[in-house]
């Protein structure tokens, strides 16, 4: 896997995080994302950030920068040749397995969590209060990666036709 496609997923992941954080959990407040200083060292003597939370910040920061960077960095030391082989590894990346696998993964957590805590399902899209909008998203993630997977599969049995 290109250090490209880590980066871009883990960017996704980490703001994904960062979202919960600020509107599910109200860990992460307008005071805290404007003073990074405040990320590590302590500033003031009410509560500061743990290590998850941390990790998240400098993440959340810091791949969109490392992403632009490998990008810029590949356009600059490409030059004029392309690949072929390498183009074919780009567009190959496989978006329906991956929607798949993280839908399954939101379903199952959220699952998991709603059966530990015994909170009333509320399906809220929103992501902030329940389970019920995990269990939601992962299940449209799973069927927008099913459909994907077929519509590539139908659009190589039509092209191996036209040949």
């Amino acid at each position: 896997m290109s250090p490209r496609r880590v980066l871009g997923i883990l960017w996704f992941l980490s703001w994904f995080e960062l979202y919960l954080e600020i509107f599910r959990h109200r860990h992460v407040t307008a005071g805290l994302l404007l003073h990074p200083l405040a990320w590590f060292v302590a500033t003031t003597a009410g509560p500061h950030p743990g290590d998850w939370l941390r990790t998240v910040l400098v993440c959340s920061a810091a791949t969109p920068l490392l992403f632009g960077l490998v990008v810029a960095w590949r356009r600059l030391h490409r030059g004029g040749d392309s690949d072929p082989s390498t183009n074919s590894l780009e567009r190959s990346f496989p978006i329906a397995l991956a929607a798949m696998v993280f839908g399954s993964t939101l379903c199952a957590l959220a699952t998991v969590n709603q059966l530990i805590r015994h909170d009333p399902l509320a399906i809220d899209l929103t992501l902030r209060h329940g389970n019920g909008g995990f269990i939601v998203l992962g299940a449209a993630l799973i069927a927008a990666g099913l459909l994907l997977r077929d519509l590539r599969l139908l659009r190589s049995i039509l092209s191996a036709g036209v040949h």
